[in-house]
């Protein structure tokens, strides 16, 4: 008997009087299966053990307005965490542009399903909101 090596060669084997699967994905996808983590990505906030991986945002406003911006989306801020106090919310500067992004999303639809609820909510934020790809997202684990 031999030892499969991944749940990829285990579908490919043929068993008798079954059929066989092919499965094809990047070799990147087939070393990543079945690997553990790397904990230097883990970090214990107040018990709870929380993952940085790559993953997207919903940008809600910017401006570089220096007089209005910040107090624009300090207030912007407040509106969503009033309605969905769940939701991580991130107000950032990076000159010259104030920016607010909310959540921590894996997923593109996990992020347009959130855009979708915030127009419903802010009708008038319309203009600005658009998902964007981020580095780093942080995502709790159970």
């Amino acid at each position: 008997m031999f030892a499969q090596t991944s749940i990829f060669d285990a579908m490919a084997s043929p068993e008798q009087g079954k059929g066989v699967v092919t499965v094809r994905q990047s070799n990147e996808i087939r070393r990543l299966v079945g690997s553990k983590t790397p904990d230097e990505n883990i970090v214990t906030d107040n018990d709870r053990k929380i993952i940085t991986l790559p993953g997207y945002r919903i940008q809600v406003f910017t401006d570089n307005n220096q007089r209005s911006a910040k107090t624009e989306a300090l207030n912007k801020e407040r509106q969503i965490k009033e309605l969905f106090p769940d939701v991580s919310t991130y107000v950032i500067y990076n000159a010259p542009f104030w920016r607010l992004r909310v959540g921590d999303f894996v997923t593109y639809e996990e992020a347009y399903s959130m855009l979708c609820k915030l127009v419903d909510a802010f009708p008038a934020f319309k203009k600005e909101i658009k998902v964007l790809a981020e580095e780093e997202v942080k995502v709790q684990l159970n």
